[in-house]
């Protein structure tokens, strides 16, 4: 073996290359060729570089390996045909798809109502004009210039009313923690403590979500058919799937129980209710059932309601809600339809005789929210118009609220002129 080793240290580094090149293409020959020694396809040269072992134990591992390449490739195959396959069934099963638009709907209203920033300043005005057989009855807008600190909890809101004659209203909302006043200077000097207070954002949060999950919950043992139609979209057939879930007496009471019991079972949701409208636990609970039984005992054996939710594409893209209620063998229909972003409504209340339409257009960009809202109810017409502008602010200072009375100690007559806007007498 030294003497090897010795013979071995002597050959120059062209001549090790050389060997080692041999050996190298000798094993590639007897891979391609299945063959398990060495001594086979090399006829001569360094049995001293190699072991004849050390060669057939190379072999025996490339062969294994080449032979299970193709059964790793099948299963990673096999796999995303089957990941491939579930994707497609849950994103066009009915139930996911009634889900998926609950979803969108609770998340539209959360972007939309709460504050981007930390702490925001901005300029809310609302137009309102009511006109009946195309006489002009009313024109009013309302001018709200507003700060948030979300942080902090605080909330400043002047808001002044008026037509183009004169201010109707000119008031302060004032928001400070866990207490929301009202200061209304041309009326009464003192600010007013009201009974309930505005949701805070983390408030505003949890009651989305919670009514959100407790939605979902109510419908996920129900059954939901879907097929595909085609129905017609601003006087153009269109392709849609059409998911479908029919409410009666047995599953609307049962939705209405599970809904009620995953809301009172929400801690979170209870708190943040509580502290909204300043009242205990079971107080809320208690309003709560009773809000449920009324809603199940105005639903009578016999009445019907069909809820059809329309998508299109692989995105499942909403394109039309139409809600149909049978009550006492009279129907009424609500169609909502999406038509480029843009939102048609119908209703067409048997029961009362009468039709009411209208257009929701709404537009988002950077820092800037628009809406208009037209509601047509025979010749009457009403058109709202809301913009709202907002901005990133540093700071905002606290209003001093050391004047103030709480609503309770007022009287019933100046309660009642407060909740109407009339002012104290």
């Amino acid at each position: 073996m030294r003497k090897k080793a010795k013979q071995s240290q002597n050959l120059n580094a062209g001549e090790q290359l050389e060997i080692k090149e041999d050996v190298k293409d000798a094993i590639g020959k007897a891979l391609k060729h299945k063959k398990t020694s060495i001594d086979k396809t090399l006829s001569q040269g360094t049995s001293n570089t190699l072991d004849q072992k050390e060669i057939d134990k190379i072999i025996k591992s490339q062969n294994n390996k080449t032979d299970k390449r193709p059964i790793i490739v099948t299963i990673v195959l096999t796999l995303l045909i089957a990941l491939t396959g579930i994707f497609m069934y849950y994103s066009n099963n009915p139930k996911t798809i009634f889900i998926k638009v609950i979803d969108k709907t609770f998340n539209n209203i959360e972007k939309n109502i709460i504050p981007k920033y930390e702490k925001n300043k901005g300029n809310l005005t609302m137009n309102l004009e009511l006109s009946e057989n195309d006489k002009q009855i009313t024109n009013l807008q309302t001018k709200t210039n507003y700060s948030i600190d979300t942080k902090s909890n605080i909330l400043i809101a002047d808001t002044k009313v008026e037509t183009s004659d004169n201010t109707i209203i000119n008031s302060q909302i004032y928001k400070e923690e866990k207490n929301t006043y009202l200061y209304l200077g041309n009326i009464l000097d003192k600010y007013i403590k009201l009974e309930n207070n505005i949701p805070s954002n983390d408030q505003t949060k949890t009651i989305l979500n919670s009514i959100n999950k407790a939605l979902n919950k109510g419908i996920e043992k129900e059954k939901i058919i879907g097929a595909t139609t085609k129905i017609e979209i601003n006087k153009k057939n269109t392709k849609t799937y059409k998911s479908t879930l029919t409410l009666n007496k047995e599953n609307y009471d049962v939705i209405l129980d599970t809904i009620n019991k995953s809301l009172k079972e929400n801690q979170k949701f209870i708190n943040a209710v509580a502290d909204i409208k300043n009242q205990n636990e079971s107080k809320v609970k208690e309003e709560l059932n009773k809000k449920i039984n009324q809603a199940k005992n105005d639903f009578s054996r016999g009445d019907n309601i069909t809820i059809n939710i329309y998508t299109k594409g692989a995105t499942q893209k909403f394109i039309k809600l139409e809600i149909i209620k049978t009550k006492n063998s009279e129907v009424t229909t609500l169609n909502l339809t999406n038509i480029d972003g843009q939102y048609t409504y119908l209703i067409n209340n048997q029961a009362k005789n009468e039709i009411i339409s209208g257009n929701i257009e709404y537009t988002k960009a950077k820092n800037n929210l628009n809406m208009k809202l037209d509601i047509n109810k025979n010749q009457t017409k009403l058109k709202i118009n809301l913009n709202n502008h907002y901005q990133k602010t540093n700071k905002i200072k606290k209003v001093d609220i050391t004047n103030n009375i709480d609503f309770s100690e007022l009287t019933n007559d100046q309660q009642k002129n407060i909740i109407l806007g009339q002012g104290i007498k």
